[in-house]
């Protein structure tokens, strides 16, 4: 026998794993062991911060490797003021191998590893001075660890980008990150931040009262001043047989209702009789002097025209069909099918008209309807719910008793009606230091006592009792960028836009719309064209913070995207801070810088460039002031007379530098090639910044823009 040979074979099996590794595409699998299980992993990265001076500390997920934190204030609700230590973890999840070079924005120290080696080391007022090797990422998971060192003074940001090779920057796309959602820590102040919004969305400081600085604070939760609808004129508004059910069981008719059952026994009909007394004193409630009901014209034309409205707003994002018997208990929506039972009909258009006039942070937001557009949609609905929805009831309440139990049960600690509450309950400072599984947060009637029932779930009570132990003084130290996030989900955003690579909710319910679209008599609406709603993915840093707020706010005298079927609505309590809290989410800052003059030289290129002559042919798609676009029958895009007055600078670049990167799937061509060169070489020399410049010196002339020859 060939005992070399036999050696040679028995040594190429035991290498051969190794071999493969060295040699493969992949990249060796450095850290297999360490990597999580795939369905503990989330989008995001896990972001741990500490006080400088270590102690204490906090974690939660973010999107980005990106933060900025404004002198003087905290960079979490759970930690004060002053220098910090910020640490970003998990994975960069590559579909294919890669090279890349990375550098950070912002000031400070910050250190990054990557696959367990250093890979940036930048420090000082300009990170971006220092950039990376070019690194090589490997397919799948990239262990990612960033730590940043806030400075001692002023403020403190940084975002990781990546460097292209004509030296321009891309922020790194939430797209790509993972981490693992099981870590302890993480979990457990993620409940935290559960417990203390609970605190806040069920307006406990309204009946327990706290220290005074709690609420009052600047940096206070916004949350903490949310109103509850106004009943001055629920009698005008509300029919009787649903507030008996309502006040008598909320969650019986919206599982996610912050109403809690005030009241726990039940008549002969399952309704309390207290629950009657109170209908019936609201049912008494009118204004001075009480409009005419009015009831919604039926005919066959308003339900069809309501039903358009319904499909192309995508209310089905957010509500089931009037005519839905049932929810599954994992659809989130709201359901619609007691709207005719609730309201009368006026109030109805009314409320669809102006949802925010009784109830300023009502979820509900503001679509700017006509009242065309009211009457169609009310009488859609109304047509289409059930007139059984709800079981048949007395009203028969004493409307005299009904205001004395309205005012003892501590109603009118968040509602407001004539009359002075008489509630006495114990101070927030008392219910932490006493037996928090009794009264609000226990999990039986027995304890509950004569405490009201929010319907809560094992969970929230124990995230809401760990919050008022060992963080209630965070409801006074608020982030805005925070706030922003808890925002989105309160809002439900989601329903209709893309954010970071998941599509939208309305998008899902294809099959829903077109059940409702189907049915309608087939019209003529022109050129239509693409009718995608923006990606919020990187809307913080594209959209010019005061401009922003005021879009959300409802405050703009023009619709940047008319050709559109669906429409932004208003949110107008929150839709500045919103704004801030995007751009804080970014690094950018929420103040918004006033916008310089533009070159007149550049400018006239910048004009030139846009036009079909020796140009880009921009104004295809985009219209210029008066002017429209000459042929945009599939992609219409915004007029160039308000791009300056929204759009962020740098990401005006950005964009038009690389448009799928930041929207895929756009219409809008890409322009500049990997070298930074475009077509045109006799402006400028074919260098794509140098021309894209000038095409914003041109669009900052705004309002008063001149459209190319």
């Amino acid at each position: 026998m060939n005992y070399r040979f036999v050696l040679i074979i028995v040594l190429a099996a035991i290498l051969a794993p190794a071999l493969v590794n060295l040699f493969s595409s992949e990249g060796p699998a450095l850290y297999a062991a360490d990597a999580p299980d795939a369905k503990n992993l989330q989008p995001g990265l896990t972001l741990t911060i500490e006080m400088a001076n270590g102690g204490a500390k906090d974690a939660r997920s973010s999107r980005l490797v990106a933060l900025r934190v404004p002198a003087g204030e905290n960079a979490t609700p759970f930690l004060a003021p002053g220098p910090f230590k910020a640490t970003w973890q998990g994975f960069i999840k590559m579909r294919l191998r890669d090279e890349m070079t990375f550098e950070a924005q912002g000031r400070g120290t910050v250190h990054m590893e990557l696959n367990g080696e250093a890979v940036l080391d930048a420090s000082g007022d300009d990170l971006s001075k220092t950039q990376s090797k070019e690194i090589r990422l490997k397919k799948g998971l990239n262990a990612l660890t960033v730590t940043y060192t806030a400075p001692a003074s002023g403020d403190a940001f940084i975002r990781l980008c990546t460097v292209r090779k004509d030296g321009s920057y891309d922020p790194i796309s939430p797209n790509i990150f993972q981490h693992d959602v099981t870590d302890a820590f993480l979990k457990e102040r993620a409940a935290l931040r559960d417990g203390r919004k609970l605190l806040a969305d069920l307006r406990c400081l309204n009946c327990h009262a706290g220290d005074a600085s709690l609420a009052s604070a600047t940096t206070a939760m916004p949350e903490l001043k949310q109103d509850a609808p106004l009943l001055t004129d629920a009698g005008d508004r509300l029919n009787p047989e649903w507030l008996v059910q309502w006040i008598n069981n909320p969650k019986s008719l919206r599982k996610d209702a912050h109403m809690p059952r005030l009241f726990h026994d039940s008549g002969p009909d399952g309704i309390d009789p207290r629950a009657k007394d109170v209908a019936a004193y609201l049912a008494s409630l009118h204004a001075s002097p009480a409009p005419k009901d009015e009831p919604v014209a039926g005919d066959e034309s308003l339900v069809i025209a309501g039903a358009r409205v319904y499909a192309n707003l995508g209310c089905v994002g957010c509500h089931t069909t009037p005519d839905q018997a049932t929810v599954a208990p994992e659809d989130t929506r709201v359901p619609l099918r007691f709207i005719k039972s609730k309201y009368k009909p006026s109030a109805l258009r009314a409320f669809l008209k102006k949802p925010e006039s009784h109830y300023a942070w009502i979820r509900m937001p503001n679509f700017h309807l006509t009242d065309d557009e009211a009457t169609q949609l009310s009488a859609y609905i109304l047509h289409n719910a059930p007139d059984d929805a709800l079981p048949k009831v007395a009203t028969d309440g004493d409307a005299t008793k009904g205001k004395q139990i309205f005012e003892s049960a501590g109603c009118l600690n968040c509602h407001a009606t004539s009359g002075k509450s008489t509630l006495e309950s114990p101070a927030l400072a008392k219910v932490t230091a006493g037996d928090l599984k009794k009264g609000c947060l226990a999990d039986a009637d027995v304890s509950r006592g004569r405490a009201p029932d929010f319907g809560l779930t094992p969970e929230q009570s124990t995230s809401i009792a760990d919050a008022l132990k060992s963080a209630v003084d965070s409801i006074a130290h608020d982030t805005r960028d925070e706030f922003a996030e808890r925002q989105v989900h309160t809002l439900n955003c989601v329903a209709c836009h893309v954010r970071d690579g998941v599509p939208d909710i309305w998008a899902g319910l294809s099959e829903e719309v077109n059940k409702i679209t189907s049915a309608l008599p087939k019209i003529d609406e022109g050129v239509v064209g693409d009718q995608s709603r923006p990606d919020l993915t990187w809307v913080g840093e594209k959209l010019r913070p005061q401009w922003m707020g005021s879009f959300i706010a409802g405050e703009i005298d023009y619709n940047p995207r008319p050709w559109l079927k669906a429409r932004m609505p208003w949110f107008p309590a929150r839709g500045h801070m919103i704004a801030e809290g995007f751009a804080l989410q970014h690094a950018c800052s929420p103040a918004t810088q006033p916008l310089e003059p533009s070159d007149p030289q550049q400018a006239e290129l910048g004009r030139k460039l846009v036009g079909r002559q020796g140009g880009f042919s921009c104004i295809q798609c985009h219209a210029v002031g008066e002017m429209k676009a000459f042929g945009a029958f599939e992609a219409q895009a915004i007029n160039y007379m308000y791009t300056a007055e929204r759009m962020n600078h740098d990401y005006f670049h950005r964009w038009v530098r690389d448009p799928q990167r930041y929207q895929p799937g756009t219409r809008m061509p890409q322009y500049a090639d990997n070298a930074g060169k475009t077509p045109y070489k006799d402006i400028l020399g074919g260098d794509a910044h140098a021309q894209f410049e000038a095409i914003w010196q041109y669009l900052l002339e705004g309002r008063h823009i001149k459209p190319p020859e």
